[in-house]
């Protein structure tokens, strides 16, 4: 669906102005980025402030997508399977019980398994130079270790939910389900 209104929008725009825009696939993929971006915030604002749990939710939301663009990680396949993730991941932290043993524990193995797995699949999904990829690394850990000044349960489960999509297993799982539908 996200695919056949961003390729409508593309093609509107080039008939409304074919000299001065570029390709219509061009436009159709960055298109589909800024309506799964918008569709995503959106929706979490709004499950967020109907379980008024607005502030939590828009600094785990802040928190998952620094992470996520410092240490990469698994991407859906489809653009409405990561919103639905992305939605639902961002709305159950806020329900998840923490102590500050668990927050603890969640931000070690955080740091951990970016230290073993970022940066994970950023190769032609981010702007960032593969150059500086190696500094990724430090910089994920660093900010990981950011929240034992912040000390936040939600801080440490946005971070521990992003660096679970380090796992290569889940990469290894989408080439499976991809190869068996080819």
């Amino acid at each position: 669906m996200i695919y056949a209104i961003a390729e409508k929008i593309a093609i509107k725009i080039k008939q409304l102005n074919e000299e001065e825009t570029t390709s219509v696939p061009v436009m159709k993929y960055a298109l589909i980025g800024i309506i799964s971006i918008c569709s995503t915030t959106f929706l979490t604002i709004l499950i967020a402030f109907l379980t008024d749990k607005l502030y939590s939710t828009i600094i785990t939301m802040i928190a998952y997508v620094i992470l996520r663009t410092l240490s990469g990680g698994f991407h859906f396949k489809s653009a409405t399977g990561c919103i639905l993730f992305s939605v639902t991941n961002f709305v159950v932290i806020q329900f998840i019980p923490m102590n500050d043993t668990s927050m603890w524990i969640a931000t070690a193995i955080s740091g951990l398994l970016v230290l073993l797995y970022a940066p994970s699949d950023l190769k032609g999904k981010t702007r960032i130079p593969e150059l500086l990829f190696p500094y990724l690394k430090i910089i994920s850990l660093i900010v990981i270790l950011s929240n034992v000044f912040f000390q936040s349960t939600i801080v440490s489960l946005a971070f521990f939910s992003q660096s679970l999509t380090l796992l290569p297993w889940l990469n290894i799982l989408k080439k499976e389900v991809i190869n068996n539908e080819t």
